[in-house]
């Protein structure tokens, strides 16, 4: 039922399909911080109603953003390392240190989903170094996740720098802000990059579709323990863009 999610006209009633087909189980996390992310702003489409339907959409540069069937998984596989982990405090059962890596971010969909789940435990405000860290490597994605953004009312979290978006090599990953708790990947990449898991803290987990592109797809998940030894999981089967350098993808 997951891909039969599909709102009507307002992103709650996108959010009360995906509740409703058990594809968001938080409800009070992942649910409360896809209600604040409105998913017109991020998703380029001549019919404005299309964006509360449950399948991707183009958004230019051979980008897709993708399913929200399939945010809402991923987000759900996310949310124990965006919560700050308190060692005053377990009682959160979190993992993060507050930094969190999309690499392929796109149109800033998931930076924004992500920056919502930290502002629901006031992360922004306890913590200086808490940082959400977009990656992009098309120069008008970067520059049209960062006007996507303030449309959906986020400037505040991109001026105080909780949000940053910018323009490079996903696959390498971004040095200036690791290690990251969470490292999620939106595109499929052959093989999973060594930079990626080098800048993955410990404990932390990498969410990253493997496999090429005509060929079957797996979304991994990673998990880096206290001692850094790597436990790899097959969650499902799944079809995304590859993940591949600006050339080969403005030429695809």
């Amino acid at each position: 039922m997951s891909w039969r999610s599909h709102g009507t006209s307002t992103n709650d009633s996108l959010i009360d399909a995906l509740e409703k087909n058990n594809v968001i189980a938080s409800r009070d996390v992942v649910g409360k911080a896809m209600r604040k992310v409105d998913r017109k702003w991020y998703a380029e489409s001549a019919d404005a109603n299309e964006a509360y339907r449950d399948h991707p959409l183009q958004i230019g540069s051979n980008a897709t953003i993708s399913a929200p069937h399939m945010h809402a998984m991923c987000l759900e596989l996310s949310k124990e390392y965006v919560v700050v982990n308190d060692d005053d405090d377990d009682a959160s059962g979190g993992y993060g240190n507050g930094r969190v890596l999309d690499v392929g971010s796109g149109s800033g969909y998931l930076v924004a989903c992500f920056a919502e789940m930290m502002v629901q435990q006031n992360v922004s405000s306890s913590s200086s170094s808490s940082k959400v860290v977009g990656i992009e490597h098309i120069q008008s994605l970067v520059d049209q996740s960062i006007e996507n953004l303030k449309q959906d009312d986020k400037e505040e979290m991109v001026q105080s720098g909780l949000i940053t978006i910018t323009k490079g090599d996903g696959r390498l990953g971004y040095e200036a802000f690791a290690p990251y708790a969470l490292i999620h990947v939106g595109a499929a990449a052959p093989e999973v990059p060594e930079a990626l898991l080098s800048q993955l803290a410990a404990p932390g987990r990498l969410i990253i579709p493997v496999g090429k592109e005509d060929e079957s797809q797996s979304l991994m998940v990673i998990d880096k323990n206290e001692k850094g030894e790597l436990k790899y999981k097959d969650e499902m089967g799944v079809v995304y863009v590859p993940l591949t350098d600006e050339k080969h993808q403005l030429e695809r």
